[in-house]
């Protein structure tokens, strides 16, 4: 019995399914007394024999001729989510978690845009014709549901042991999407890539993908990585630079290895998200791109086009730019932290700080302890006085209170001004000289 074997007999996705999926292990049991031949796909079987719990379940049902036939099948497990229609699956998504439903299927291609294909089901089909729309290799393996027996028409099982990504189709280059689950997956399981799936990827263009779409395989990559590194070096073998040339002075720079370090570091800060990650990766583009024009905003740019994900990128990673030049160059000052913190989240610039820039232990420990004692961690200096002080020292309400406010505001950031009584005294003395001197 082989290694895989024995790692199937001992943690088979089938017996996962039976313990953590009941519900959806009885339904599998009836579909079988009726005809039907489940088989496990996808995701799961590979995780498994990666040694790696799945949460991703994926089912294909042979034996059964209609999709409205196979939803009759399902019924016992309630509500069925059907968005995926058309493209012959339905999802099932209560207590016990989520699964996909689906027929063997073909897949045909009939323009640039990964949505643009068309859909066959045929309950007849072969579990080797029907993994042919699968993009790689080990993604085209199934487990029988009766039998625990792998299915591996084309190799998954040698090519995840050797840890070789390798299509299954020469038709791969059909989906542009591939090309970044391609970066997905060097990183994700920190692969060689197939020199033949090489070429194809360097063949194929993003030109026809939504932000949307590029949005989410680029969070992949970022996210679901240990080593995101890998990714980064694979930009250029895979044509990467050539379509988002606003890369190469940065990848062709010292700064491109910095990255490097600085994406691994990050990702292994618990709960890090997909801006933390994103900043990582561009923040140190700033030496090459000061105002962030040429390199940075356009990358970003090619994920999102909502202010609500651009601004506080941009307003985050400047400010730690700066404040790392500051901290080399002459020191930081509780200044400059004041002057920071009335633009960007220092909690934010902390934790990019922490997870981007080597040796920066000791900046991170002044950084916390200084926002803390300012109570400037999560917005800015907190002002001494309000628009209500003034108005109850007898001062006429008007445009002149916003005017007074930012003055004793500047004063306070420089220092000058540290407690209330004292904000409070020099606003009288103020509106007393400046009485006299009406007068």
């Amino acid at each position: 019995m082989n290694d895989v074997t024995s790692l199937l007999r001992r943690q088979s996705p089938v017996d996962y399914v039976r313990i953590n999926m009941p519900l959806v292990a009885s339904v599998l049991d009836q579909l079988v007394l009726k005809g039907a031949t489940p088989v496990l796909v996808g995701g799961l079987v590979r995780d498994f024999l990666l040694g790696s719990p799945g949460t991703d379940i994926d089912i294909e049902i042979y034996g059964v001729p209609t999709m409205e036939d196979l939803m009759l099948l399902l019924s016992p497990l309630g509500t069925l989510t059907t968005e995926g229609l058309s493209y012959g699956v339905v999802r099932y998504n209560g207590p016990e978690g989520t699964v996909d439903w689906s027929l063997p299927r073909e897949e045909t291609h009939t323009g640039p845009g990964h949505g643009d294909v068309s859909v066959r089901c045929d309950h007849s089909l072969s579990f080797e014709a029907a993994a042919l729309r699968r993009d790689f290799s080990i993604n085209a393996m199934g487990i029988d549901w009766v039998s625990h027996q792998l299915i591996d028409p084309y190799g998954g099982q040698t090519d995840l042991t050797n840890r070789c990504l390798r299509h299954v189709t020469p038709s791969f280059d059909r989906d542009p999407l591939r090309l970044l689950r391609t970066l997905h997956c060097l990183s994700r399981f920190e692969c060689t890539l197939h020199p033949d799936t090489q070429r194809l990827c360097q063949q194929m263009s993003l030109d026809a993908l939504s932000k949307d779409r590029v949005n989410t395989e680029i969070k992949k990559w970022l996210l679901n990585s240990t080593r995101p590194s890998v990714g980064l070096s694979w930009f250029e073998p895979l044509g990467l630079l050539d379509q988002w040339p606003e890369c190469k002075a940065y990848a062709h720079s010292e700064q491109w290895a910095v990255a490097h370090y600085a994406l691994d570091t990050m990702r292994r800060i618990p709960s890090v998200t997909f801006p933390m990650m994103v900043s990582a990766w561009l923040v140190h583009a700033y030496p090459l791109d000061p105002d962030a024009t040429a390199i940075v905003t356009p990358l970003i740019h090619r994920l999102s086009d909502s202010p609500t994900f651009i601004d506080p990128l941009l307003v985050g990673m400047a400010t730690t730019h700066a404040l790392i030049q500051t901290a080399t160059q002459t020191g930081l000052t509780d200044r400059d932290l004041k002057v920071a913190a009335k633009t960007a989240k220092l909690r934010w610039v902390i934790g990019l700080i922490k997870g981007a820039y080597p040796h920066s232990a000791r900046l991170v420990r002044y950084l916390l302890s200084t926002a803390t004692r300012l109570n400037m961690m999560d917005g800015p200096l907190p002002p001494l006085i309000k628009g209500r002080d003034l108005l109850g020292m007898g001062m006429p309400p008007g445009e002149h209170i916003q005017d007074i406010l930012n003055m004793v505001y500047d004063a306070q950031i420089d220092g000058k001004l540290t407690s209330k009584s004292s904000a409070m005294a020099f606003i009288k003395d103020w509106w007393m000289s400046d009485d006299e001197t009406n007068d």
